[in-house]
């Protein structure tokens, strides 16, 4: 019986650092770097951190005090991180052919096999952008193994 108690303690602790990592990959809240900045960074205006370029104007509020989607953003979903939906509404690149209907009207999930991820990104099978370097990191980035296949070993 405690082999079992044991096994799964495993299990749950396995899933708990992949869940980080993926947290960290995905969302890095709480992972920005402190300044000086970098010359692919964008400096907060708070002073307190930098986050990657491609994540200003992307919908996505990053920095503690909102400068990376503040007034430089264009209204009008013309921004390379933005992508505009059928229904008018705009979202981040970043939810397009994610498996999701983030603009309510599934346009976002349509044509996904024509839908170009962004430089430095390449797409898995299934159709979801990754980071280049996440490809044979040890971690199942394309949520179905697709970006640990064909590695080289060693």
């Amino acid at each position: 019986m405690s082999s079992k108690i044991v096994l799964v303690a495993f299990a749950v602790i396995a899933l708990a650092v992949v869940s980080a990592k993926r947290s960290e990959k995905y969302y890095a809240r709480g992972h920005v770097k402190r300044i000086p900045c970098g010359s692919n960074e964008f400096a907060c205006k708070d002073g307190n951190a930098c986050i990657p370029i491609k994540w200003t104007c992307d919908i996505e509020q990053d920095c503690d005090d909102g400068s990376d989607e503040g007034l430089t953003c264009p209204t009008d979903c013309s921004h390379a991180n933005q992508f505009s939906c059928k229904n008018k509404q705009c979202i981040s690149r970043d939810f397009v052919c994610d498996g999701s209907n983030d603009c309510g009207d599934s346009s976002d999930e349509t044509d996904c096999e024509h839908f170009q991820c962004i430089e430095g990104e390449i797409k898995c099978d299934n159709f979801l952008c990754i980071e280049e370097a996440w490809k044979c990191d040890g971690y199942d980035d394309c949520l179905n193994n697709w970006d640990e296949k064909n590695c080289p070993s060693g």
